[in-house]
């Protein structure tokens, strides 16, 4: 979308830009008066994420987790990231549904890695 066409995506932009820097800066001169007005900018009218989409307590949430993992895992290892994952969903969706007062500490089974980014 080519902004300079549509005002709305200018102000947008902008709007962006000044919270990111207020953001990036910490309160400061030039920051100060930028983030008193981030509350009136983004309030009810942005895209804020819904929790629920990671509450380790529901089926989907930790699925994806053990997905995002498991093509991980395939990824480091230069290993075809589709091939199989039927069958891997399938699994992790049968066990995960048997079992659902133990999402929590297959979440945390999950999360011990090599790779520091898994380490929580």
């Amino acid at each position: 979308m080519k902004s300079h066409k549509f005002p709305g995506i200018q102000i947008a932009d902008v709007a962006a830009a000044a919270c990111a820097c207020a953001f990036r800066e910490g309160n400061n001169e030039k920051t100060e008066s930028w983030i008193e007005h981030i509350p009136g900018i983004i309030g009810g009218h942005s895209v804020i994420p819904d929790l629920s989409y990671i509450d380790p307590n529901t089926l989907d949430a930790t699925r994806n987790l053990i997905l995002l993992r498991y093509l991980a895992d395939k990824s480091i290892n230069k290993q075809p990231l589709l091939d199989g994952i039927e069958e891997f969903l399938s699994a992790v969706t049968h066990d995960l549904s048997l079992n659902p007062s133990n999402r929590i500490a297959t979440i945390a089974e999950n999360c011990q890695s090599d790779a520091p980014y898994f380490n929580f």
